[in-house]
């Protein structure tokens, strides 16, 4: 009945497990269709539309009747609800927001269709117009900025939930969305690649990561629970091991699922090393199969045959191999770990944290799960060795010489000789470990691997970096030096053809020559018609040249005829490339351009040539001046010299320098200490210097790293490691509690209790701190920002009212002049500055492209405006934003001598993002050094501490453990009147009590025991006697009757009394025994050797298969009766043979050392105990079996206990019964095969 409820428990899980991963299949597949689709909802998306046109009716009938909102209201409408409103009357007068650049015309009165403003972003109108005035409210419907980064998002309006791959379009599309009267708003069309949102992929990564992981753990449920066999487990361990390997291998074949590999985490542009290792997922589930292996290993590797190796050339040639496979395998990890430091575009590097991504997580998790499998692997393969009884002089000297073999094939690397110390570190330390001499203690063996391998993980980090850094820097060098690009001297051969044939391109440069205007439109028809895709990482400038065009060239002030300019820079600086018509012009290192020359005819008498030069840049990103991270592409412009610092130097003189280090004026200083091509350390930066040729020098820089700063990976690894097991203890408290419940006294100490308290304490004050530290640093920085702000508006005022307060009236006429002195005073106050006139219309600004962009309206902020207007305040700075970029922005009113108001200038303060985490990365760097300093005292603190504290309750524990009912207890001294002195003068009156007791108690148990013993051989003796009374009346019938078969009779009833004799004579043998066993002839005895004895005395049963597991040449000397132990071992095999039955069955001895105890064991393989007689197992005369008096047990245990021991048992029923006891081991007896675990 037991074992069909064992089993159904079982199927039950087992179906519980298939469910789970079915529901996470089910779960990620349809999610991974979900995200990729291409069909929208198109009704949903109409009821938001509506909702949204309703809203702005209502603000519309508000501004009708001049109830219009506070500046600040009106802002926080388009950012919270993305709805602008507009109000004229004759003239823009009011705007509820400046995000929204829009230009004349207005949408049509009535119009319902969406619009672009190009640049910005797709809106829908809502109008009213009357005679005198006209609203427009513009719904917000998808961003389209020409910048694609972190801070410019195309995304949608929040309550819509459009797709960034979905393009809005005016007419018929997939998805059409209509009005309430079935007029057509929009259409969305998708595009062609529908990439998976980051957020997404990362979510259908963790749950079929979450998946495969139950996929392993249903394997596992089926091969070590269902079908477990006790003797076979390390080949049932290989049998999962390689069903994994298969499981894998179908899934990387078959690339499932499709569209979880059609994510970012299985792309090999991200990460790839190999063809079987393609990508970062498949890099992942390698790792999970890995670390599923060698934990089935480590789990059952532990029922490989125990038996000791002879010393010589086996020994050898088995920790060769073993160590050869080690070793190989941490190589192995740490090649993986290189390769995801130098072979992809990953962030790994932990200087700044706030660079890492979700990628660069996960690719560190992968690192740890490689890592935890070569720890497991390396625990079990040295617990075999000294299993096996290998010498460990052997065993480390193999180790030392296959390390050597190492450095001699792969080379004397940093890399290897990291690696190999630690392995030189870790594998003795695990042998120490089994061997009982230090970290015995499994958390302090825990401790001392997770902390090696942050120290081992940091140091490897930092060489990687550090040589891949260096590596970037000489390309980047090169680079520099190197400034054509042949990809666009051969793009442009085919654009050169396609523009001179191209209509619309001569008619567009005609009407610039005859018909006046600038090149904007032209220089954007170019942009979008030919010089996209490759071309978009260089800057294009268009300059038409008709006859008689003249050039105003700044900053000389000179003046010269167009054609003639470029002719001369042609002459001067031009080198011809492959291209006609296409020249390098060569303004030296990084600086240099193309120019090409574009013929076009004339179409106006008396005809002739117009050139159009274009003028062709590589894009850079420039530094300061307020040019903020928004304006910059980061899918086309890569700008890896943006971290550093350089110099180019011509003709021994410095003629260029970026960033913030100040460089030599002259080069040979450098050249003659350090030489070309080499990096050198000066003033707090490592340099590299490198000469393009003899006249020409590059050096790029970089800031040193201090000493906190290379710590910081060590305590980030560290850290984050700890946390991650926290993790995993305490979503595993029934595995921890079930293995408690199982080995006795393995659960957290008092001690223990306290040491974590103390670190728990320090580790929640370091989150406290570091997140006030964080907030307090970062208002620091904003209030420092709002300060410089300040004062920097201030004296760009004073410096403005002195060159422009005599003048009566700021307007168009006047913004050439306003212009020059903008972009003058933003030179030298290293900031950008606009103008706006009073009605808040842009006047000026010494830095047009953000307006020219689109990125945001050419009027004031509204709130700003609303608080200088209408509060008069002389000075307001606020917040502003630009998509997801936020900066400061100041606004002052300007005025002239008469106190006339002119106009408001604008400071904004774009405060660099990056400089600002930075910062704050710096400054965690060395909060989480301190702390792990912090946490480092903090344990040994608490070892002292707790020492000192637990020392005094260890020895009342070790007393109270040491009591004897019956016998001599000892008492405590204790001296101190403190918590510790009462406990133990409570201890000391119960020990004369439990004295006292014990007498008493003893004399009531010794009346009782023979009244009981009485009472059973009473009734033992009562069984035999009624048939030995039978036949002896029987046979004086026959005697009286006189019987013929008289002597036959005669001899039957002699041997039937020999029989019941011989009955009468064990029960009185076995109550004997029983009486006097606590007299004993102790002395030194061998347990292999009785157990040995006590095997062959039951070889004859044939059906019964013994398996003996302790070290053959080992010995295990008890202080023992050798009698009485024998009788233990014959009791225990009799009683595990019973247990069988007629079946076929296994009987195993196993024999090993725990600490300063022997462990012995006697497994069966029968039916296991019930439940409900567990409790009664060890009680006299108590048995579940048909025959017998119930003794046997009890026997073994009391001798046992009287020799200092302990029995217990396990059962499984189904599966058998194992009995066990431990016995003190001789003193002077030193473990053969070391401490198991």
């Amino acid at each position: 009945m037991h074992t069909y409820s064992i089993i159904r428990r079982r199927i039950l899980k087992l179906a519980g497990l298939v469910l789970l991963l079915g529901i996470m299949a089910w779960i990620s597949i349809p999610l991974g269709k979900f995200l990729n689709r291409k069909k929208l909802d198109e009704d949903r998306i109409a009821r938001v539309i509506e909702k949204k046109r309703e809203q702005a009716g209502i603000w519309i009938d508000q501004l009708r009747e001049g109830d219009f909102p506070d500046g600040k209201s009106a802002e926080r409408l388009f950012r919270d609800q993305g709805l602008a409103l507009f109000y004229r009357n004759d003239s823009l007068e009011w705007w509820s927001t400046h995000a929204v650049p829009l230009s004349e015309p207005w949408p049509a009165p009535g119009s319902v269709r969406c619009f672009s403003i190009p640049g910005n972003g797709y809106y829908l109108p809502v109008s009213y117009q009357d005679s005198t005035e006209q609203i427009l409210a513009l719904i917000l419907i998808k961003r389209d900025y020409p910048y694609e980064n972190r801070y410019l998002p195309n995304t949608s309006l929040q309550e819509l939930n459009i797709p960034e791959s979905f393009t809005i379009v005016d007419g018929p599309g997939e998805c059409q969305v209509s009005d309430s009267d079935g007029a057509l708003l929009f259409s969305l069309v998708s595009g062609d690649n529908v990439a998976t949102p980051l957020w997404a992929a990362y979510l259908m990564g963790l749950l079929w990561i979450l998946a495969y992981v139950l996929l392993g753990a249903l394997l596992y449920y089926v091969y070590f629970v269902l079908i477990t066999f006790r003797s076979r487990n390390f080949i049932m361990a290989l049998g999962f091991a390689l069903d994994m390997l298969i499981l894998r291998g179908l899934i990387f074949w078959l690339r499932f699922p499709a569209a979880l590999h059609d994510t970012i985490l299985f792309q090999p542009s991200v990460y790839a090393a190999s063809w079987w290792i393609p990508s970062l997922g498949d890099l992942l589930l390698h790792g999970i199969t890995l670390l599923w292996i060698a934990w089935a290993l480590f789990r059952h590797a532990r029922r490989v045959p125990a038996g000791r190796i002879k010393q010589g050339f086996l020994s050898w040639v088995i920790a060769m191999a073993g160590n050869i496979l080690l070793i190989g395998f941490l190589m192995f990890n740490g090649y993986l770990f290189q390769s995801l430091v130098m072979d992809s575009s990953i962030h790994m590097s932990l200087r700044n944290p706030f660079a890492l991504t979700g990628l660069s997580l996960l690719a560190y998790f992968t690192t740890l799960l490689f890592f935890t499998s070569y720890f497991l692997l390396a625990y079990r393969w040295v617990w075999l060795v000294q299993r096996w009884g290998i010498h460990s002089v052997t065993f480390l000297i193999s180790l030392l010489v296959i390390s050597m073999i190492y450095i001699c094939l792969i080379g004397f690397g940093p890399a290897t000789i990291i690696l190999l110390v630690a392995n030189m570190v870790f594998i003795p330390a695990l042998l120490l470990h089994h061997q009982s001499w230090i970290l015995s203690n499994k958390v302090s063996l825990l401790i001392f691997l997770v902390v090696g391998y942050a120290v081992m993980l940091s140091f490897l980090l930092h060489y990687h970096v550090d040589y891949k850094e260096k590596e970037q820097r000489k390309l980047l060098a090169l680079r520099m030096t190197q400034s054509r690009d042949q990809v666009a001297e051969f793009l442009f051969d085919d654009i050169r053809t396609k523009t001179l044939q191209d209509t619309t391109f001569r008619r567009m440069v005609n009407g610039l020559v005859f018909q006046g205007g600038d090149e904007t439109q032209l220089r954007e028809y170019l942009r979008k018609g030919y010089f996209n895709e490759y071309w978009e990482r260089f800057e294009l400038m268009v300059t038409v040249c008709g006859p008689g065009r003249l050039l105003n060239v700044k900053p000389a002030g000179f003046v010269i005829e167009c054609q003639q300019y470029f002719r001369d820079l042609v002459e001067h600086l031009g080198q011809p490339t492959g291209t006609d018509s296409l020249y390098f012009i060569d303004f030296g290192v990084d600086n240099s351009s193309y120019l090409a020359i574009l013929p076009v005819s004339s179409q106006a008498p008396p005809g002739g040539k117009i050139h159009v030069f274009l003028e062709i840049y590589p894009k850079h990103i420039p530094r300061g001046m307020g040019y903020p991270e928004l304006l910059v592409d980061e899918t086309k412009v890569a700008e890896p010299l943006q971290e550093y610092t350089y110099a180019v130097y011509q003709n021994n003189e410095l003629i260029r320098r970026v960033g913030r280090y100040y460089y030599h004026q002259t080069a040979g200083n450098y050249l003659k200490r350090y030489g070309d091509g080499q990096f050198f350390s000066e003033g707090g930066y490592v340099h590299y210097l490198k000469a393009v040729d003899e006249d020409t020098q590059i050096i790029i820089s970089l800031p040193s790293q201090s000493l906190l700063d290379r710590m910081a990976p060590f305590s980030y690894i560290l850290v984050s490691t700890i946390v991650l097991l926290l993790v995993i203890l305490m979503i595993r408290p029934a595995f921890i509690q079930r293995n408690a419940r199982k080995i006795p006294g393995e659960g957290l100490s008092l001690r223990a209790s306290v040491q974590l308290a103390m670190v728990a304490v320090v580790l929640v004050s370091f989150v406290v701190v570091a997140a006030a530290s964080l907030w307090f640093l970062t208002r620091i920085n904003q209030n420092k920002n709002s300060y410089s702000l300040s004062e920097k508006a201030h004296s760009v005022l004073v410096e403005m009212e002195h060159k422009l307060s005599d003048m009566d009236a700021l307007g168009p006429q006047e913004a050439g002049r306003v212009q020059e002195l903008l972009n003058k005073f933003s030179q030298v106050f290293f900031s950008d500055i606009n103008m706006y006139a009073t009605n808040g219309k842009l006047l000026a600004s010494s830095r047009n492209r953000i307006f020219e962009e689109k990125l945001i309206s050419t009027r004031m902020n509204a709130e700003a405006w609303d608080r200088l207007t209408r509060n008069q305040e002389s000075m307001v700075i606020l917040e502003e934003r630009i998509g997801d970029y936020r900066y400061l922005s100041a606004y002052v009113p300007f005025r002239n001598n008469q106190n006339v108001m002119l106009a408001y200038l604008n400071l904004p303060y774009f405060a660099r993002q990056a400089e600002l985490r930075q910062e704050i990365a710096g400054f965690l760097a060395a909060i989480m050094n301190i702390y792990v300093i912090l946490v480092a005292l903090t344990l040994a603190t608490a070892l002292i501490v707790t020492g000192y504290i637990t020392r005094p309750l260890s020895l009342i524990g070790e007393k109270i453990k040491r009591i004897r009912l019956g016998g001599a207890n000892e008492r405590i001294e204790w001296y101190r009147r403190d918590e510790i002195g009462r406990l133990v003068e409570e201890y000391n009156r119960m020990v004369d009590q439990l004295a006292e007791s014990a007498e008493l108690l003893a004399s009531t148990e010794r009346e009782m025991a023979w009244r009981e013993m009485a009472r059973q051989v009473a009734h033992e003796i009562k069984n035999p006697l009624t048939p030995m009374k039978l036949n002896v009346q029987y046979l004086q019938r026959a005697w009286d009757d006189k019987a013929a078969d008289w002597n036959e009779r005669l001899k039957r009833f002699t041997n039937t009394m020999t029989e019941q004799i011989d009955v009468l004579s064990d029960i009185a043998s076995a109550f004997s025994d029983f009486a006097r066993m606590p007299r004993s002839n102790a002395g030194t005895v061998d347990l292999a050797q009785v157990a040995m004895l006590a095997m062959e005395t039951y070889r004859g049963v044939h059906h019964i298969h013994f398996q003996q597991q302790w070290e053959k040449s080992g010995t295990f000397l008890v202080n023992v009766d050798r009698n009485q132990l024998l009788r233990v071992f014959n009791n225990l095999i009799k009683n595990a043979i019973q247990a069988i039955g007629p079946m076929n069955g296994e009987v195993g001895i196993t024999i090993t050392r725990t600490g300063s105890f022997y462990r012995v064991s006697v497994s069966d393989t029968g039916p296991g105990i019930p439940e409900e007689k567990r409790d009664k197992i060890f009680t006299p005369n108590f048995t579940t079996k048909t025959s017998g008096m119930g003794l046997g047990l009890a026997i073994v245990r009391s001798t046992i206990l009287s020799y200092g021991g302990e029995v217990w048992y396990e059962t499984d029923e189904g599966k058998g019964t194992i009995f066990g006891f431990t016995l003190p081991a001789q003193p002077d007896e030193v473990s053969a095969d070391g401490k198991m675990d």
